[in-house]
């Protein structure tokens, strides 16, 4: 057994929930890279990818992962959660790290599902103009909240495949509640 659980997944599909319900059912740490490159670089990962493209997140990335698999390669089964960011499919380097301490799961939702929530966050200020929207949408120009929409398809629509192939196990979660996806990972 590899002793980490890695949640993989697009954008807005419930990794960082989960992973804290595992997290908290088997008393273990929890880590979300997304909030590790906060911590550590001191900005929102939004701004890396805003800043310098994908490439710019998976470098920042890839140093929470080198830094999460030197703290657990030594480590026993059931040591941690690791939810990765949304990205994280177009990271090599990360993907190498985790996957020698951790059993890849990703977590389908399907599109709609990310979609409605990044739209449910993003806010029309009084002016129509929008605020609070992801980096893909600000590189996009989205101007209404239909362009956001078209703007996550248009991101993440790709990434599914590549998700299913990087999975050792796939947990279709919008069949399921936290508690039968919690569960059916710790069955698995």
């Amino acid at each position: 057994m590899k002793p980490c659980i890695v949640l993989i997944g697009i954008q807005h599909v419930g990794k960082t929930t989960l992973g804290k319900a595992i997290a908290d059912k088997l008393g273990i740490p929890f880590f979300d890279t997304d909030l590790e490159i906060k911590r550590v670089f001191g900005r929102h990962p939004r701004y890396f990818t805003i800043d310098g493209g994908q490439t710019a997140y998976n470098r920042v990335e890839s140093a929470i992962t080198l830094w999460l698999h030197e703290k657990f390669k030594e480590a026993e089964a059931f040591s941690a959660v690791i939810s990765t960011g949304s990205g994280f499919c177009d990271d090599r380097d990360g993907q190498k790290d985790l996957r020698d301490i951790g059993v890849f799961y990703e977590l389908d939702a399907g599109l709609s599902v990310g979609a409605q929530r990044i739209l449910d966050e993003a806010v029309v200020n009084p002016d129509g103009s929008l605020s609070n929207i992801p980096s893909y949408a600000v590189h996009d120009n989205a101007k209404t909240l239909e362009d956001v929409r078209k703007s996550f398809y248009k991101t993440f629509a790709p990434k599914l495949k590549l998700y299913e192939e990087l999975a050792d196990v796939i947990i279709k979660v919008e069949e399921r509640t936290v508690e039968e996806n919690l569960n059916h990972i710790l069955e698995n």
